[in-house]
């Protein structure tokens, strides 16, 4: 019915096919065509500011966090871990608290941040598996990648399938540091003990790339079942409907301006 009323009231012919007859339709300069490129500069627009926003706020926070760790910082304990794991290079900072807090902080110059509380209750093999962990995220740079992928994702909210997305990257980003670990310390014991402390122990990290986040239930279990697939949901029906519809749509846009 739609077919044959486009057909004899804008000469519409099956055989082109719908993607063409989009095409012709946008290129006529119609009022519709101009209020779609008006919304679709709004959104560059909007995705612009929310990523002036988001690195004006990270850059706020990572210089507050800075403070922090400078003003509470343990010179004892930090010059001895430094001293005793020699191969991270001096990027180890033990902080006064009194909570479980091991995280990679900094875009650039990364560094592993401890707490003394952590330094006093774990064991010394303990304390080498979350050193470890952390140390693959400083080495990849993991909270400048991690950043990015944040910014991705909040500067397109339109887009659906970008936050199952960041969600499956930064979980896998958390198993490979726990594979670098327990490749290096040749048994998975140390680094489960870890994860099962610190999921005892929820609290809200300040910046960067924390060892106890959303992902330590996968985690857990790659340790357990290291031979068994990981299941991370990503590809489920309507956000990859919604985020292809929203995709084409922009595609023949773009098409129909440059044509």
């Amino acid at each position: 019915m739609i077919l044959y009323v486009l057909h004899e009231f804008r000469g519409y012919s099956p055989i082109w096919g719908l993607l063409e007859y989009c095409l012709s339709a946008l290129a006529e300069r119609t009022i519709l065509h101009q209020v779609i490129f008006v919304g679709l500069n709004i959104i560059i627009l909007y995705s612009f500011f929310v990523v002036i926003i988001m690195v004006y706020q990270q850059i706020r926070l990572e210089r507050q966090w800075n403070k922090v760790v400078q003003t509470q910082c343990d010179i004892t304990l930090t010059n001895r871990l430094n001293k005793r794991y020699d191969f991270i290079d001096g990027r180890i900072v033990v902080i006064h608290r009194d909570s479980l807090l091991a995280l990679t902080s900094g875009f650039f110059r990364p560094k592993i941040v401890l707490s003394s509380k952590l330094v006093q209750e774990f064991t010394e093999h303990e304390i080498l598996a979350v050193l470890l962990h952390e140390y693959n995220h400083a080495q990849k740079f993991d909270p400048l990648r991690l950043l990015i992928i944040h910014l991705i994702k909040n500067s397109l909210p339109f887009v659906p399938i970008l936050k199952k997305l960041a969600h499956y990257i930064m979980v896998w980003t958390e198993i490979e540091a726990d594979q670098f670990a327990v490749s290096q310390m040749k048994s998975p014991y140390e680094l489960a003990c870890v994860l099962y402390k610190c999921s005892r122990s929820k609290q809200k990290r300040p910046i960067g790339v924390g060892f106890a986040d959303d992902a330590i239930n996968y985690r857990i279990q790659k340790l357990v079942q290291p031979k068994a697939k990981i299941k991370i949901p990503v590809l489920e029906i309507i956000p990859v409907v919604m985020s292809s519809i929203l995709f084409v749509l922009l595609s023949i846009i773009i098409i129909s301006g440059c044509s």
